[in-house]
Parts: structure tokens; C-alpha cells; sequence
């Protein structure tokens, strides 16, 4: 189990620096491309891209989720996706539909938009 974790983590730092040395995931247009194989991740990188994408949002819904704030904004987990709350799923396609309906949106920095589609969709009672 031990082994498996340390090469998982391997693998990850070394598709991150793959992916980092094309562009860094700083606007919501980074992330957004990263998400749909946009862009510069259109070509050989797409999966990659795709799986950095949903370490970054689930990153932030899990600190959301369990009770701290990223960006003014707060999500709750109570009653969505079943007694664990909100899967990764979720969050994802979310942050997905969020993206292609804000487009005017995606030059501000990505953290801030994934925060807000989360906010919106899980809020606190």
C-alpha cells in the first residue's frame, strides 16, 4: 500500500511538471482549457490536463466542503451526493457548466471561479 501511495505521488509530481511547464493555472481560461483539452492542452497532453484539472477542483471543493472559505465563498455538503456528500463528480461538472456559462468570466483567476461555481451550487443553509 505504502509502495503504491509513493509512486501515485511520483506519477502526480511528475504529470504536474508536465503539464506546469506548458502554461500555469492561474485564470480561469488555464483551468477551463485544462478541463476541455483546450488551447495549448488540445494536443498530446489532453488527458493530463484533464486529470490536473480535477485534482484542482476537487482540491478546493474539499476545502470547502469541509468548512473553510476559499475566495469569500463557502459550500456545504449536507444532503448532496449521499451520506459522503458531494463526489468528485459532482463538483467537476459543476465547475464544467459553471465555466461554459460564464465565459465572460474566465480571465479572473481560476481559484476565485471554481470557488464561485462551488459556492453557488453547494450553498450553506
Amino acid at each position: 500500500m505504502a509502495r503504491t501511495l509513493k509512486l501515485f505521488a511520483c506519477a502526480v509530481v511528475i504529470l504536474t511538471y508536465s503539464v506546469s511547464a506548458k502554461a500555469d493555472i492561474e485564470s480561469g481560461q488555464d483551468i477551463h482549457d485544462m478541463c476541455f483539452g483546450a488551447g495549448t492542452f488540445a494536443d498530446d497532453l489532453k488527458e493530463v490536463a484533464e486529470g490536473v484539472c480535477w485534482g484542482f477542483i476537487t482540491g478546493i471543493g474539499n476545502v470547502m466542503i469541509s468548512g473553510h472559505e476559499v475566495a469569500g465563498q463557502n459550500a456545504c455538503a449536507e444532503g448532496v451526493g449521499g451520506p459522503g456528500g458531494v463526489s468528485r463528480g459532482d463538483m467537476i461538472s459543476t465547475v464544467k457548466d459553471y465555466f461554459a456559462a460564464n465565459q465572460d468570466r474566465l480571465g479572473r483567476p481560476a481559484f476565485v471561479l471554481v470557488a464561485e461555481a462551488l459556492g453557488e451550487a453547494f450553498p450553506c443553509e
